[in-house]
């Protein structure tokens, strides 16, 4: 048999980019090497053309070099060791705000795009600017801004500095003197959008107190700002942050929950499947459609689109290329955006961990979907739970318990919420009933997820996870994965 297919051969070739990527994060390399190499795989591919393996590493290696030049010559364009003499002075630029403002419990975070402002004969593009709440400002206004830059800090292993790089932004700036210049200068698609949301949040605040609201803004709109530190520290202990946050890991989950829901209700697979996809798409604009939304939407849909055609194990080559085309276009998401690791883990757990736990627990009854909904939550977690040990230094105990009892509520509570900020702009009455119905639900989520944290045994620290404990967890992983697939492969033969 041969296994060296046209298509296994592409998705070694978009892994060997991504791999050279990877090792680029790490180590920097010459270009004098990068292009010896290059070289050297040319002049053996010329040679042994007609031996196909080696022809294959050999065009493997030339895809790793890619990877690695294009992290290097990303990174080049954000070199900032150069100017730290220019960062002791006050400066005064004209910023756009080119984002949705931030609002946070103590203060607003704004990202500002310079208009004049150039160090080094260069433009640094994005800063991050945190400033008191009052005066506020909207996305689209230009704002003169007199302050001094900073390099990002590092935090303990979180690099933030490279965090914030891969969003191009290479300055933060703390109460800066502020006057405001101009407003409406922003994509008009987007002010629409941010402009609903705020009336949108603006009405869903007047049907829904602390902490029930900051839980279903959320759920809806992906913001944890205004959810107090305890919540989420509960969150995590509990292993159910994601249900909260921007990434491929919950809108991959709850959406195929939607699609489960609507099929435990009569819907027919094709029906089941537009109601999911519609779902995706609406929480991506309610989210105002940032890049790591419309990541985790292009995931998750490839996951609806192959559950839809019967073949959840033939789409890793698809969610693989949809992956490189990412990281090609923005390196740096591979090592520093944990959404996008998130996503990308989550959903190869659906296609690879899923399909094992669901054949050997087949004999299990599936009530009401639990176990379906079990299996889920634990397939993706499998695969994600080194980033999440690494980010949040916690490993959750009763994370399988938390999803099973919190997840299933969290598609009603997404619908009644959205149902209930939409009639508040028709009549009121109804919107107040929705929205008790609303609150029940969310206050049993946020009840459910106060008691397991408070539980002695909810969740283990786990400090110092570093790169070898990655790879010996994922060659088990992997190595679990390949033994059941040639089993399979031998049954059939």
């Amino acid at each position: 048999m041969n296994y060296l297919t046209k298509s296994k051969i592409f998705l070694y070739l978009c892994l060997s980019f991504s791999f050279g990527v990877f090792i680029a994060s790490f180590l920097k390399i010459p270009v004098l090497v990068l292009f010896a190499a290059a070289i050297a795989a040319v002049i053996f591919i010329s040679i042994f053309w007609r031996k196909k393996k080696i022809t294959i590493v050999c065009f493997a290696a030339i895809f790793v070099i890619l990877g690695i030049y294009r992290f290097q010559a990303v990174s080049e364009k954000a070199n900032t060791e150069n100017i730290y003499g220019d960062l002791n002075k006050s400066v005064i630029f004209q910023g756009l705000i080119v984002t949705e403002p931030d609002n946070r419990i103590k203060d607003t975070q704004y990202v500002v795009e310079n208009q004049d402002l150039k160090i080094k004969n260069q433009n640094y593009g994005k800063i991050l600017v945190t400033m008191p709440h009052y005066p506020a400002y909207q996305y689209g206004d230009l704002v003169e801004i007199e302050g001094k830059l900073k390099i990002p800090e590092k935090f303990n292993s979180f690099d933030y500095q490279e965090y914030l790089a891969k969003d191009d932004i290479y300055f933060t700036m703390y109460s800066p003197k502020t006057s405001f210049i101009s407003s409406g200068l922003g994509n008009p698609v987007y002010s629409a959008i941010f402009s609903f949301k705020n009336v949108f949040k603006e009405r869903i605040g007047r049907l829904l107190a602390e902490p029930e609201v900051s839980l279903l803004n959320g759920l809806l709109l992906g913001e944890r700002s205004g959810m107090g530190e305890k919540l989420k520290n509960d969150f995590s202990i509990t292993g159910t942050s994601h249900i909260v946050a921007v990434s491929g890991f919950n809108v991959t989950i709850i959406a195929i929950i939607i699609l489960e829901l609507c099929l435990f209700a009569g819907f027919s697979r094709n029906q089941a499947f537009w109601v999911s996809l519609l779902a995706i798409i609406s929480f991506i604009i309610m989210v105002s459609a940032p890049s790591s939304a419309i990541r985790a939407g292009i995931m998750s849909g490839l996951v609806m689109v192959a559950i839809r055609a019967g073949r959840l194990n033939t789409i890793s080559t698809a969610i693989v290329f949809a992956a490189t085309l990412m990281i090609a276009v923005n390196p740096k998401i591979l090592r520093f955006d944990v959404g996008f690791q998130l996503s990308f883990l989550a959903v190869m757990g659906l296609v690879w961990v899923y399909p094992i736990l669901d054949h050997y627990l087949k004999k299990l009854p599936d009530v009401l979907k639990i176990k379906s909904m079990l299996l889920i939550t634990i397939s993706a977690q499998i695969m994600a739970l080194p980033v999440l040990i690494y980010n949040f230094d916690r490993l959750s105990i009763v994370s399988p318990l938390a999803n099973i009892l919190i997840l299933p509520f969290v598609p009603l509570a997404m619908a009644l919420g959205f149902l209930a900020g939409i009639f508040s702009f028709i009549w009121i009455v109804p919107a107040k009933i929705i929205g008790y119905f609303t609150w029940i639900i969310l206050t049993y989520q946020i009840r459910t997820i106060e008691y397991l944290a408070s539980l002695p045994w909810a969740s283990v620290e786990i400090f110092n996870f570093g790169i070898g404990s990655f790879v010996v967890y994922y060659m088990i992983v992997l190595a679990v994965i390949v033994w059941d697939w040639r089993k399979r492969e031998s049954v059939k033969i």
